[in-house]
């Protein structure tokens, strides 16, 4: 299809930053050593943790930011294919820890950031500025 002119607003996105290095470690040597070969229950755990870590900074009123509205069933319904791809790719992340040694899963996230930006040109004619931040 024909690449005209890219769509540009004024407003730029900000990405995700990358995870910790001792993240990335904890979470291999974790992999690696988990008695029970279910890796689903440290990504468990791990999102528990999130969540009771959101909920406290939403209660307590600790950051301005943490707000959120209260929990609907059907939104939650809405969103459930989208949450169970989520949960899909964090098997699959966990998987690789598991199996591959860091500096190779460090390869296939780059890999990925690449095929992203990539795909967002092709389909959504996005296109990332020279300073960092990518204008839609």
């Amino acid at each position: 299809h024909g690449h005209a002119r890219p769509k540009t607003h004024d407003m730029p996105t900000t990405p995700q930053p990358p995870p910790p290095p001792p993240q990335v470690l904890s979470n291999k040597a974790l992999a690696a050593t988990f008695p029970i070969n279910i890796p689903i229950m440290l990504v468990v755990f791990q999102c528990v943790a999130a969540v009771v870590l959101v909920e406290c900074a939403r209660k307590f009123r600790l950051h301005p930011s943490v707000t959120y509205k209260d929990f609907n069933l059907d939104i939650a319904l809405k969103w459930l294919p989208v949450n169970v791809c989520f949960v899909a790719m964090l098997m699959t992340s966990f998987m690789s820890f598991k199996y591959l040694n860091v500096p190779m899963i460090t390869v296939f996230k780059n890999l990925t950031n690449v095929i992203i930006v990539v795909g967002d040109w092709y389909w959504h004619e996005q296109v990332s500025g020279q300073a960092g931040g990518t204008h839609w």
